[in-house]
């Protein structure tokens, strides 16, 4: 029994046990911090989707009712982008969005309808981004896209 058995820990240990304690605590801030906001973005997803099936609907009622005078013109006469970037604050949220109508081409690669006057079919496309993410692609810094889009085909009638 010649030597004393210690109970203490020693300087090496009780280093590695901090350092371990500390990796563990990153791992859970990052978490909850990217848990936040996936919450966060996933709250202004719902929002920002009703924001853009609304646009869409202000948009060809316009179209279809000529308000204000030349719009129905100018929507028909358009190839790529129609409208934007424009800026709307829905809810206490800068939505910031851009419209594009172009005409739908058939297999030969002519207007789908073609001959026959006003017989045309747009695809309209509105892109809808919020927290200036447009400026970086549709991306916001650790929320990833932030932007939503809506589709629509819509076909001339006759004035």
């Amino acid at each position: 029994m010649g030597r004393n058995s210690s109970k203490a820990f020693t300087l090496a240990e009780c280093v590695l046990a901090m350092a371990l304690l500390a990796m563990i605590l990153l791992a859970l801030v990052g978490t909850t911090i990217s848990s936040l906001r996936a919450s966060e973005k996933s709250a202004l997803l719902g929002p920002a989707t009703q924001v853009s099936d609304s646009l869409m609907n202000r948009t060809l009622y316009q179209v279809a009712n000529d308000l204000p005078a030349g719009t129905n013109a100018s929507f028909w006469g358009a190839a790529g982008l129609w409208r934007g970037p424009t800026q709307e604050t829905i809810g206490g949220v800068r939505y910031e969005y851009v419209i594009y109508a172009n005409t739908v081409l058939d297999a030969a690669g002519g207007p789908l309808g073609g001959a026959i006057p006003n017989n045309r079919v747009k695809k309209v496309d509105i892109l809808v981004w919020w927290w200036e993410a447009r400026s970086n692609n549709g991306q916001r810094q650790g929320y990833g896209k932030m932007q939503v889009q809506a589709s629509r085909l819509v076909e001339e009638h006759a004035p």
